[in-house]
């Protein structure tokens, strides 16, 4: 079993492990004391900031894994003109490029999920004019973009990146855990301090299911930020079919949740956030869902792209595609968009 599902397993209460727990909740005290010292030397700027001549707009959250991200990044770029010419910024996170040092513009070097990452190179191929740069330098990655004439930047997972200045904070955050169990990693999922929320300019809410007052009750001792609520959709021919679902991504039990509105899924195979099973897995569970009656199976966007093209097994795999739709504060949204609208003109 991987490290990362064990302590996962814990923190999820799935498995009981006290001499385990104790490690991870020392490790978690040592992870905040370095968190509030970092953050205390960028707030006295005894570590400087970067700032670009372009507008930059983060996407971030506290917690991580699972709040949404990619979908919003989705949603903005939707929202936005595409001749804005916005650059995306993104780490590629356990990627090639990440661990190379370098950085690569998407829309002009073709590339695959193992070299980029897979949420980059997915958003590539919905918008395959957009120039995505990927690498762990993004002061870099800021520096090419506007050499090569973007006119805005978005930073992709900026929250924690304070290397590089933004413009406008927006903050995903998951109502069903808004707090990552309330410990820091790696005894829970928080990896920044609430109180770096009284920075968001916009705070996007995701699973709120019409719990939204409550949400804000809790945020409120730590932010005045403007809330989005949205959930999400997913589209797909799967409508009373029995299925099989397989995904690597962060909280997998939203994805389930959603598509058990519309069909009835046999059997999960869950893997950790990045990752997916071999082809000789996949045979296996294609196989066992069968078994049950399973007509197809099921997995997300992100996880198609990982996928071997030449992939073949006993089942058809169909892609649940899956889009961010706002069910409150679409007044907040629409400000947001038409600010960031602004700076563009403003800039250009």
């Amino acid at each position: 079993m991987p490290l990362q599902t064990y302590v996962q397993d814990i923190i999820e209460k799935r498995r009981k492990a006290p001499l385990a727990k104790g490690v991870l909740l020392a490790l978690s005290k040592f992870y905040r004391t370095g968190v509030s010292l970092r953050n205390f030397a960028y707030d006295r700027v005894w570590i400087k900031t970067f700032k670009s001549p372009l507008p930059v707009i983060s996407v971030g959250n506290i917690v991580a894994g699972g709040t949404g991200k990619t979908p919003l990044i989705r949603l903005l770029l939707d929202a936005l003109p595409s001749e804005s010419n916005i650059a995306l910024l993104s780490r590629g996170y356990r990627s090639r490029i990440e661990k190379s040092g370098e950085v690569i513009n998407l829309a002009k070097t073709p590339s695959s999920p193992e070299v980029c990452g897979d949420e980059p190179y997915w958003l590539s191929t919905l918008f395959p004019k957009t120039s995505i740069w990927v690498g762990k330098n993004r002061v870099l990655s800021a520096q090419k973009a506007f050499e090569e004439g973007a006119k805005c930047l978005l930073l992709d997972d900026g929250m924690q990146y304070r290397t590089l200045h933004r413009d406008l904070d927006i903050v995903v955050m998951d109502a069903q855990d808004l707090f990552g169990k309330n410990h820091y990693l790696p005894r829970g999922y928080l990896r920044d301090s609430r109180r770096r929320l009284r920075f968001a300019d916009l705070i996007v809410v995701n699973h709120a299911n019409g719990n939204l007052e409550k949400v804000k009750q809790k945020i409120a001792p730590y932010t005045n930020a403007p809330l989005v609520a949205t959930e999400m959709c997913v589209e797909g021919e799967f409508k009373n079919k029995k299925i099989g679902v397989f995904c690597g991504i962060g909280k997998p039990h939203h994805f389930v949740n959603t598509l058990k509105k519309e069909a009835v899924i046999v059997a999960e195979l869950i893997s950790a956030d990045h990752y997916l099973p071999s082809a000789e897995e996949l045979q296996e569970f294609a196989v066992r869902c069968q078994a049950w009656g399973a007509e197809m199976l099921v997995c997300t966007e992100k996880d198609l792209v990982k996928l071997d093209k030449n992939l073949k097994i006993s089942l058809p795999i169909c892609v649940a595609k899956g889009k961010l739709r706002i069910v409150d504060g679409e007044e907040h949204w629409n400000n947001l968009i038409h600010k960031i609208k602004g700076m563009l003109h403003g800039r250009s």
